[in-house]
């Protein structure tokens, strides 16, 4: 696996969670909020959304601001390149009020690097099962598991003995295949 694979394979372990796209939708709203107004405006504790703002700052998804005691969290400006081209597509998202089990499910397709593994291959071209089991070498109760999670996520369909992507069915969607194929 390469370092790519396993680095957007864990951003999008970050966002398919919904407590904290709560979070981050919040700071969406607002220019800067303290972690206890935001524990507050999306019902969890104060403990739980420090623990998940946590998570989405070292993901660059959004910036803390200490002052004093106090933290405080903004959007952020991120320079890592697959969040600046994934942070736009998520506002785009949450201005069109889109689901967060829609987030959620479209995200879980690329949770894990085998899942991403088998995307590459397939941006190649298409392959059968078998040719897939050779340039991945996994094994093939593994390979079931992943095609059958990819098949149910709309990234992939089977046509006769071939696997195939799907043409993306939603901006978000489009760009998590994007950065999923895309080399490290």
């Amino acid at each position: 696996m390469s370092a790519y694979q396993t680095e957007f394979s864990l951003l999008c372990r970050v966002i398919a969670n919904k407590t904290r796209l709560q979070l981050l939708w919040e700071v969406f709203q607002e220019e800067e909020l303290s972690v206890q107004d935001l524990a507050i405006q999306t019902g969890t504790s104060e403990q739980n959304a420090s623990n998940q703002l946590r998570i989405l700052a070292a993901k660059e998804l959004i910036h803390p601001c200490r002052r004093n005691r106090e933290v405080f969290y903004k959007p952020a400006k991120p320079s890592i390149e697959r969040v600046q081209i994934l942070l736009p597509v998520l506002k785009t998202c949450h201005a069109q009020e889109i689901s967060f089990q829609v987030i959620v499910h479209r995200a879980t397709a690329f949770t894990h690097e085998r899942r991403i593994q088998i995307a590459r291959c397939l941006a190649a071209s298409d392959e059968t099962f078998e040719s897939l089991l050779e340039k991945t070498g996994m094994a093939t109760p593994s390979q079931n598991r992943h095609l059958r999670k990819l098949l149910r996520r709309n990234v992939i369909r089977k046509q006769n003995k071939a696997y195939q992507l799907c043409d993306p069915d939603s901006k978000l969607s489009q760009c998590l295949l994007k950065l999923a194929t895309k080399s490290g």
